[in-house]
């Protein structure tokens, strides 16, 4: 088989800040986002609206938070030139988000919100194998991860499968990539003693991901699948693997992650 490097597709976000409420997804079927709402309050940010960008065109996003009085401040994304965001700065206290920083390509906004606070920067993360084709699935962040399933073809891996934890329980997910028969090979995590996966070393040839070698604060898997064509690691210092997003057809094409910080009694993994 030739080698072929490995490209990211897609570009996903790791959210942070406080446990509770009610959670929300505005999807990644855009080509941008055009413009930032905030509604400040006496508690911190009390609502937030992203306007996107669809097929070259602003469309209004649906608003998050508490609902009642007009919006504070607002922040505007030039996307006919091409302008977009790169990074958004965050101060989080008292179980709230206090505010915000936005920075584009081209300019850094005023503070939104409130300087208060612990601040952390929502990190970018990418799905490595092929370019193209295919279809993308994102099965979101959770807790954690209770089990990994493979199904290997002719051709490398057809389907993967990953049960998470929620509420402390394995909860099933959803199947991506070719179905028929059944799974291959499995790999469980003990997530009753708080066994996490650090990261995921992947073999791509071919169009497709032919193996992963899976590594948690406690063990190294054997080697799922092939140990064919490019290698390249989802792994990010001083942090946990808690979702998976990828694309796929009849093989598995492209994969990456979401991750979340380590306690600091993990940090040695």
């Amino acid at each position: 088989m030739q080698n072929s490097n490995p490209f990211p597709m897609a570009q996903k976000l790791e959210a942070k800040g406080g446990n509770g409420g009610k959670e929300w997804d505005d999807g990644a079927d855009h080509e941008g986002v055009s413009k930032i709402y905030i509604r400040e309050g006496s508690e911190g940010i009390e609502s937030i609206k992203f306007d996107y960008v669809k097929n070259g065109e602003p469309e209004t996003g649906p608003i998050h938070g508490g609902l009642g009085q007009d919006f504070t401040d607002s922040f505007d994304i030039n996307h006919t030139i091409d302008e977009h965001i790169v990074s958004v700065k965050c101060y989080y206290d008292e179980g709230a988000i206090q505010g915000l920083v936005v920075k584009t390509n081209t300019r850094t906004s005023a503070l939104m919100g409130y300087n208060l606070g612990t601040k952390f920067k929502l990190q970018k993360l990418v799905a490595k194998g092929g370019t193209g084709g295919g279809t993308e699935w994102d099965d979101g962040h959770h807790e954690g991860i209770s089990q990994i399933y493979i199904r290997e073809g002719c051709e490398g891996i057809e389907s993967i499968k990953f049960d998470y934890v929620k509420n402390e329980e394995p909860k099933a997910g959803p199947i991506h990539g070719g179905s028929g028969q059944s799974f291959t090979e499995s790999f469980d995590l003990n997530h009753t003693i708080d066994e996490h996966i650090v990261s995921v070393k992947c073999y791509y040839d071919e169009g497709a991901i032919q193996g992963l070698v899976i590594k948690t604060n406690i063990m190294t898997s054997a080697l799922m699948g092939y140990n064919l064509g490019t290698t390249f690691k989802l792994e990010v210092k001083g942090k946990k693997i808690i979702g998976f997003h990828g694309s796929s057809d009849k093989n598995l094409r492209s994969l990456g992650a979401y991750f979340a910080p380590l306690s600091p009694a993990n940090l040695k993994y």
